[in-house]
């Protein structure tokens, strides 16, 4: 009868971390490696990392069967990080570590015995902080990633090699008999570190005196959780601003930063930094499970990842009307649910939508000097991208213009804004909607964007001659229903940054001005 030795690792499962046993078996009979329990090819192909690993090291694996068993064998594993684990296990079953200690490990096993990491990693090791049911003793982790993993967790053991296990692991003692052995022994704890990060952002070229409007609606967009769409010609500076919205937004609170750290992990990304909300630019060919997500590659979908920060769509007029259908949800509900193996979850979806586009297929519509080379039936076509319901859900519209050839120079001088005075700007405004419209149960939630509209009339405060004007206007300008609330909501914002407690009939004016006028 074969004796088993067990390591533990850990794998994602949908949108959940599991733990996994990774349990090794040595049997008479013929040589053979064989590895059960639903493993991709990259587990099965751990066969020959691990045997030219041990040559490295002068160890030959055993002329025996070779059974490797991944449990819970219903879950399907993939990736190259139970390498380690099952090189552990082996060990063990050969005498060559010692036996009586309960280990956890995972990383990637080069052929000369390398320990490799990967950025999921921070969401796997998640997992060794939870093994209720089974003491642990030791946690081995690739010194790849011991930088990365300290801000979060201690008490693991870091090692470049194969080869420095193995003098680490002889060294150990066996561990003294557990006075009560339902009593877990954690040494890997959950200690997150999340220090003051100064947030310096690059060097932008781009001249705000030539684009105060887009500017202003920018700051408008990120201080009420508004969705925006920058319509402009090519060189004007939408995809510019957009990408400078990151460095406005307040960080997120730390339970809501970790989580999105773990979002990334488990989605194979690196998180941008500490101090920065998220921002996702997916490209126009995406796929609905990229997206989306729910699926076994993208457990998280970019509308998920860009949760808490901003979702930019450059050349929106490039996404299929059925991509942009897909959104419709994501963009009013601000959260998605999805439904899998007859369970149904919920994501948040809570980002600030920020899209850009040309004017027309040349771009140059509008531009002085009639430089627009379209035809009727192009600006037509053009024109029909528009019509779909989704823009309806734009919050904010501005137009751009290009910046004239005879001040190209001045967007390479320094910045002439302040990100730390317009970032001082959108939490001052913030902090006023929190005041007057709560924080729970999500405080981005409650920001003029997103709050529900049953409520946000409670907080409306608007003086009568503005909310005549608004009525007065709405008729030329076409607004539904929705639009109506979209200007009455974006006055609020406007009032919140100029620090009025009523809409006056200035904001209502204002608001006014961010509907769309040339498409």
């Amino acid at each position: 009868m074969s004796e088993i030795h067990k390591v533990y690792s850990a794998c994602i499962h949908e949108d959940k971390v599991l733990k996994i046993g990774v349990e090794v078996s040595l049997s008479r009979g013929l040589p053979y490696y064989q590895v059960v329990g639903l493993g991709d090819s990259a587990v099965k192909e751990s066969k020959e990392r691990i045997r030219q690993a041990f040559r490295n090291l002068g160890i030959n694996l055993p002329n025996k069967r070779i059974t490797v068993n991944l449990s819970p064998a219903w879950v399907s594993k993939k990736g190259s990080g139970f390498d380690l684990p099952i090189a552990l296990a082996l060990l063990q079953a050969m005498g060559i570590v010692p036996d009586g200690l309960i280990l956890a490990a995972m990383g990637e096993l080069s052929l000369t015995g390398d320990i490799r990491d990967g950025p999921e990693d921070l969401a796997l090791v998640s997992a060794f902080t939870k093994f209720s049911d089974s003491p642990i003793d030791i946690v081995l982790l690739p010194y790849l990633c011991k930088e990365r993993l300290e801000n979060y967790y201690e008490g693991g053991y870091y090692f470049h090699n194969l080869g420095e296990c193995v003098s680490f692991l002889k060294k150990c003692k066996h561990p003294k008999p557990r006075e009560n052995e339902n009593k877990p022994s954690m040494p890997f704890v959950f200690k997150p570190n999340f220090s003051a990060t100064k947030i310096v952002p690059p060097d932008f070229n781009i001249n705000l005196k030539l684009q105060e409007i887009a500017w202003r609606a920018l700051n408008i967009a990120l201080a009420g959780n508004h969705h925006l769409l920058m319509l402009g010609a090519k060189g004007s500076g939408k995809t510019t601003l957009a990408r400078a919205g990151q460095y406005l937004l307040p960080s997120l609170a730390e339970d809501k930063l970790f989580n999105k750290i773990q979002e990334y992990a488990m989605s194979g990304l690196l998180y941008p930094g500490q101090g920065l909300v998220p921002f996702r630019e997916p490209h126009f060919s995406i796929s609905q499970a990229a997206l989306l997500g729910g699926s076994y590659r993208y457990p998280f979908g970019e509308v998920t990842l860009a949760s808490g920060g901003i979702l930019f769509l450059d050349e929106i007029s490039e996404f299929s009307p059925s991509t942009l259908n897909l959104l419709r949800t994501c963009v009013e509900e601000r959260s998605i649910s999805q439904t899998k193996n007859g369970l149904t979850k919920r994501f948040d979806t809570n980002f600030i939508l920020i899209a850009c586009a040309n004017p027309c297929a040349c771009g140059q519509y509008c531009e002085e000097g009639n430089k627009c080379t379209c035809t009727d039936g192009d600006l037509s076509r053009y024109r029909r991208k528009f019509q779909n319901p989704f823009f309806d859900r734009f919050d904010l519209f501005v137009e751009m213009h290009s910046i004239p050839n005879a001040i190209l120079d001045q967007s390479l001088k320094e910045r002439d804004f302040s990100f730390e005075s317009g970032r001082e700007a959108i939490e001052e405004a913030r902090e006023r909607q929190w005041a007057r419209q709560g924080q729970e149960p999500d405080k981005l939630l409650r920001l003029n964007g997103s709050i529900p509209i049953g409520e946000f009339k409670n907080h409306l405060f608007i003086e009568d001659k503005a909310l005549d004007r608004v009525k007065q206007l709405s008729g030329p300008l076409d607004l539904s229903v929705r639009a109506f609330q979209k200007v009455l909501r974006v006055a609020r914002t406007i009032a919140d940054l100029d620090g009025s407690q009523n809409i006056k009939e200035a904001h209502a004016l204002e608001a006014l001005t961010y509907r769309r006028l040339s498409l």
